[in-house]
C-alpha cells in the first residue's frame, strides 16, 4: 500500500475547528485591596492607591514620612559612628576591643571560680572580679584577645598577686589542658593588629554578649 504524502498547509489557510468552544476569559480589571489603615474593602484607582478614603490617605501618608524619617536617622548615626571609629587612634582601639573582650570572658565564666585561687562569691559584683591574663598583654601582645588566654579571676590574683601566675596555669591546665596551654606559652606573635580588624572584633564580641546574655534570661 502506498503511504501518501501530506501537502503542507497553505500560509493562510483556516484550521478546521475542533469541536469544542473556547471558554472566554474574564475581562482584567482591578481588584478590590483593604485599605491600609482601617482595613475595609475598597475599589483602588491605581497600583499605588492603599488608602479608602482622604482620612486614611493622611494617616497612611503621616505613618510612613514618620518611617522615612527614622531610617534617615538611622543611617545618618551609622555614617556618624563610622566616622567616629575612623577617627580613633590605634590605642583607643585596642583599649576599647580589649573591654568588649574581658566583658565576655566574665560573662562566659559567669558560674566559674577565680581561675587562680579558685574562691568563689555569692553574686558576681564587678568590683571583685576581674578578666585576668595568663600571658600579660606587654609580654605576648599577640595572645591579649586570645579568650583561652582570659579567664575570670578575681581582683586580689589579678591585681594585688601579679596574675598570681603559677596557680593560674594550674587552674588553666585543669580547664583547657596541657597542650592549649603549652601553645598559649609558645606563642611569639607581635599583634599588629589593623583599626580594621580592631573595629571588627569589638564589634563580634559585643554580639556574642548580647547572644550569652539572651541564653541566661
Amino acid at each position: 500500500m502506498s503511504l501518501s504524502r501530506k501537502t503542507p498547509m497553505k500560509q493562510g489557510a483556516a484550521m478546521k475547528s475542533s469541536g469544542f468552544a473556547k471558554v472566554a476569559k474574564p475581562p482584567k480589571g482591578p481588584k478590590l485591596k483593604k485599605c491600609k489603615i482601617c482595613r475595609e474593602s475598597f475599589m483602588p484607582r491605581n497600583m499605588g492607591h492603599v488608602a479608602c478614603k482622604p482620612d486614611c490617605a493622611q494617616i497612611h501618608g503621616a505613618m510612613v514620612a514618620t518611617k522615612q524619617k527614622a531610617k534617615a536617622q538611622r543611617q545618618e548615626r551609622a555614617q556618624d559612628k563610622v566616622k567616629r571609629e575612623g577617627m580613633k587612634t590605634r590605642s583607643d582601639l585596642v583599649r576599647e576591643a580589649q573591654a568588649v573582650v574581658n566583658a565576655y570572658v566574665r560573662l562566659r565564666d559567669f558560674d566559674k571560680p577565680c581561675i587562680s585561687c579558685g574562691v568563689t562569691y555569692p553574686d558576681d559584683r564587678n568590683d571583685v572580679w576581674d578578666a585576668g591574663h595568663l600571658r600579660s598583654a606587654g609580654s605576648s601582645p599577640g595572645t591579649r584577645f586570645n579568650t583561652l588566654n582570659i579567664n575570670k579571676q578575681c581582683v586580689r590574683c589579678n591585681r594585688y598577686l601579679s596574675s598570681n601566675a603559677i596557680q593560674y596555669r594550674i587552674g588553666l591546665v585543669k580547664k583547657i589542658g596541657l597542650p592549649l596551654v603549652e601553645k598559649i606559652e609558645f606563642h611569639n606573635g607581635v599583634g599588629k593588629f589593623s583599626h580594621e580588624y580592631l573595629i571588627r572584633l569589638k564589634n563580634v564580641f559585643k554580639e556574642r554578649i548580647r547572644h550569652l546574655k539572651k541564653l541566661r534570661k
